[in-house]
């Protein structure tokens, strides 16, 4: 995990436990910080070093990035609710999670890179990474299926809209949105 991770993140893709997370926090291999875990640099660095040397080492990012995938399509429409704070919050807690598992599926599954990168959309925008998402959304687009389709439309819209944001001319992006 990059910056820690919650219990429940660390069920679904480690398959930890309270007693496995508790041991190593008496181990001083991880620290608690609120109702997240997390790792010193070092030893996280040395983990994703042993990460990729096991075979098992590409099923963990994945479950890694669905999971990541999950959560933020499960926090996509309460981003435009009334608890949107509290969601903002969530997200911005695992952003970088969020970027890791937008960056691995990028070359692993492009189509889910995209979705990801859409259901983000607005967390980028209302805090301002909006480079980032912009960044983000034309990079999952490149990598996606040229397809025209719905998804592909609003990604393109989006990523026109954070274009001009940033003063750049987004009409590129925008009559390709308007072309799906």
């Amino acid at each position: 995990f990059a910056g820690g991770c919650t219990l429940e993140a660390a069920e679904a893709v480690c398959g930890a436990d309270v007693d496995t997370l508790g041991s190593l926090l008496d181990k001083n291999l991880l620290r608690r910080e609120e109702s997240r875990y997390a790792m010193l640099e070092t030893i996280r660095e040395f983990g994703v070093e042993r990460l990729d040397e096991v075979a098992e080492g590409d099923e963990i990012r994945r479950r890694h990035a669905e999971h990541f995938l999950a959560f933020a399509l499960d926090a996509q429409p309460e981003l435009v609710r009334r608890e949107q704070r509290r969601f903002l919050d969530l997200l911005e807690d695992d952003h970088d999670n969020l970027r890791a598992a937008v960056s691995w599926l990028l070359d692993a599954e492009p189509e889910d890179a995209l979705a990801l990168a859409h259901a983000l959309i607005i967390f980028w925008y209302t805090r301002g990474h909006v480079r980032e998402g912009r960044d983000w959304l034309v990079a999952a687009l490149e990598c996606a299926s040229a397809t025209p389709s719905a998804a592909r439309a609003v990604a393109l819209d989006w990523a026109g809209y954070l274009t001009n944001e940033l003063g750049d001319d987004g009409r590129p992006l925008l009559e390709q949105a308007a072309a799906c």
